[in-house]
């Protein structure tokens, strides 16, 4: 492969082999050889359709736009249908179902930052609080018991449910809970399950159906 790139006014300026621009761009040369198939770029063939190219300067700039949108998240693609849009409302469209998905990566890191804040405070308070029993308002929450008075609670039909709330984790946690009289009366008997707080399942499509 040779990369030869020209001014836009018919004079060569650049002539490397496709290895030197793939360095240039950091990028391999698959990855280019990539998005010669999917369009992003149409080089020329040479001479009686030899394996080198000859690649434009708008083929180059095309190269470094691609680079930008797929270090905004958009897959090679997506990535074809901007730079191939018929019209500006096909790349509005793109720009805002990326900027959708972008909000709902920054949501989920918000929740994991709010998870890991609360975590080290309850850490941190944990040697204090050792043995002691207190009764507390929660936020509101959903349970998914697995364990109940030393029986195990998931059989086959509950456990594809079982396996999607376990994917959900750190959100989906260990809740485990005795009920007030026995706990005064000394019972070891708990049960155990998966909780995820109410106001965090709005965020994930969970099946409820246990």
């Amino acid at each position: 492969y040779i990369l030869i790139l020209y001014d836009g006014y018919g004079g060569c300026i650049l002539n490397f082999r496709i290895g030197k621009i793939a360095d240039l761009l950091g990028m391999s040369t698959e990855g280019l050889r990539l998005y010669e198939r999917s369009g992003i770029v149409k080089p020329k063939r040479g001479e009686n359709n030899t394996a080198y190219r000859t690649y434009g300067h708008l083929d180059f700039t095309a190269l470094i736009r691609a680079r930008g949108y797929h270090y905004t998240g958009f897959s090679t693609k997506e990535i074809a249908g901007l730079l191939n849009a018929k019209s500006v409302d096909d790349i509005l469209a793109g720009y805002e179902a990326q900027e959708e998905k972008i909000a709902q990566e920054l949501r989920y890191k918000e929740l994991l930052l709010q998870n890991l804040r609360e975590l080290r405070k309850k850490s941190a308070d944990a040697e204090k609080n050792l043995w002691k029993i207190e009764r507390r308002v929660r936020p509101a929450m959903y349970r998914f018991p697995f364990i109940r008075d030393g029986n195990f609670l998931i059989d086959a039909e509950k456990e594809a449910v079982f396996h999607e709330w376990l994917l959900k984790t750190p959100f989906v946690f260990i809740s485990q809970s005795n009920e007030w009289g026995k706990l005064l009366s000394g019972s070891t008997q708990i049960t155990a399950a998966l909780g995820i707080f109410e106001e965090q399942l709005s965020f994930f499509d969970l099946d409820m159906k246990f």
